[in-house]
Formats: structure tokens, sequence, C-alpha cells
């Protein structure tokens, strides 16, 4: 509830000053006006960012009732600058300064492009990042620092970024280690059908991406070994990483390897609880 409260608390302080009558104001229809207060309606009653689309689409069509009315853009600029869509902010709070030149707060608006651009320019940084990875002809990654934790933690992490494929121009994580007949396809299967009721198994996952941060989560199977009973151990892999520094490219990923079962050859399935942690800091430059 505090959360919510916290941003409603923001979207007024950010929008309270744009009721001020405009030079263009008293050309404006009662049906656009009408919009323009069920767009803010939608902002007080929005908990977070995301929840903004209909105030989006109440301001839009305020411009359309009333395209020279300065008030519908600036609102719907701040909006759009709250969803980190900065394009579009830019687009409309211009619009705004071009309509509204002399503006009590146009020096303020100003100020907010020249902050927005810079999001901007970041997030065009960010992006490259990512579309870098998975690229080898494209970036070389060394391994800067590992700290192992758990019992067998002993795990032969090289770069993490060696393991970064893509699949259909899709980022994402490959599980190499145990596949025998790796040859530069990521994509193959590794253990379809491996075990009952498992079928489908891959060697490759989607990354998910959110800003600085991404995030991937995969299962793989391996056999028994020094005579443990044969059957087969199910571990689960989860990796969380975030880009650290642009110049050069730092990124820190944290993997947790949690062995959820283990499956005797008989079908017998016996829960394990096993966890081991491996926290790494990488560097990649571009070539």
């Amino acid at each position: 509830m505090e959360k919510t409260k916290s941003f409603c608390l923001i979207a007024v302080f950010a929008f309270s000053a744009f009721l001020l009558s405009s030079v263009n104001a008293r050309a404006v229809s009662d049906e656009a006006r009408r919009h323009m207060d069920r767009g803010q309606a939608a902002i007080e009653m929005a908990n977070t960012p995301a929840d903004l689309d209909d105030a989006v689409t109440e301001f839009q069509k305020a411009i359309e009732l009333a395209p020279v009315w300065p008030d519908p853009y600036y609102n719907l600029g701040m909006v759009q600058n709250k969803m980190e869509r900065y394009d579009d902010a830019l687009k409309n709070l211009k619009s705004y300064l071009q309509l509204a030149p002399n503006a009590k707060d146009a020096q303020e608006v100003k100020q907010l492009i020249n902050k927005i651009e810079y999001k901007k320019d970041k997030e065009s940084k960010i992006k490259r990042v990512f579309e870098l990875l998975g690229s080898k002809e494209k970036i070389d990654c060394k391994l800067v620092s590992k700290e192992n934790k758990g019992a067998n933690s002993a795990r032969n992490w090289g770069s993490p970024f060696a393991y970064f494929w893509r699949k259909d121009g899709v980022l994402g994580f490959a599980n190499i280690l145990y596949n025998n007949n790796y040859q530069d396809d990521a994509s193959k299967l590794l253990y379809s059908g491996y075990m009952k009721g498992r079928q489908g198994w891959s060697s490759w996952v989607p990354v998910r991406i959110n800003g600085r941060s991404f995030d991937f989560n995969y299962s793989y199977v391996m056999p028994g070994i020094n005579g443990r009973e044969g059957g087969s151990f199910v571990t689960e892999v989860s990796g969380k990483g975030e880009i650290i520094s642009l110049d050069p490219i730092r990124t820190k990923i944290l993997f947790t390897e949690k062995v959820s079962l283990f499956v005797t050859d008989t079908g017998v399935y016996r829960k394990q609880n096993e966890v081991y942690t491996s926290e790494i800091l990488d560097e990649c430059r571009e070539k």
C-alpha cells in the first residue's frame, strides 16, 4: 500500500503544473478536456508505471481532438518518461515547447529533455552490450574473479560469456559442459527423452533482460558416477547477472546450482539438498 501511495504522490506532483491555462486553451472542446480529466484519473489510480497505458490512450485522444493544445502533449510526454518510452517522451515534450514556447515551465521542460536524452543514450549503450553477447566474432571476454561456495562447488566455470549463444536472433545461455556431441550448435537438444516424463530437455535457454540486469534458469541431467547406484542427477541452475560497467564492459553473475533429485536406474526418486553457488566477475571488450 505504501508503494501505491508513493507512486501516486510522485505522479500528482509531476503533473501538478500542466493544468495552467495556455494560449490555446480557449479553443479546446469539452470532449478534449474530458479525455484530459480521464487521463488524470488514470494516473491517480495507477500503482506502477506499467499501469499508465490508459493514461496514454486518454491523452492521445485529447491531442486528436485539440492538436494545437499544448497541455496534453506535456502530460503524454511526462507519462511516457515514467514508462521509460524515451523516444515518445522526447517527441511530445518538444511538441509542447513548440506550441507553448513562452510557458512558465519552459526552462524546466528543456532541462527534463536533456535528462531524458542522457537516459536514452545510456539505454542505447546497454542495448548494444546485450547485442554483442553471443557474438564471439565481435567481443572478447575474460574471467576476472570467481568465488565458489558449497561443499562440492568446484564447477569449472570459465568466462560465462563463452556460454552465451544466439538462436534465431534471441540471446540465450548454452549448457555445453555435459554435451558430448557439442559441435558449435548450441540449439541442439541435449536430453530429449532421457528420462520418462522429461521430454525436450535442451542445452539452450533464453536470457530474460530487464534494464542492466538479466537472468536465466535451466535444468540438466548428469549420469551417476563413481559407482553411486548408477542413475542420474537432476540439477537446477539459475543465473542472475548485471552489467556493472559499460567501459570497459564488466558484468557480475551469480550462479546457483541445486541438485534437486537423484533418479536411480530403476526409477526410484530420492531428493537431494545440495546447493552450490559461484559469483563471477567478467570483463569484455569489443573487437
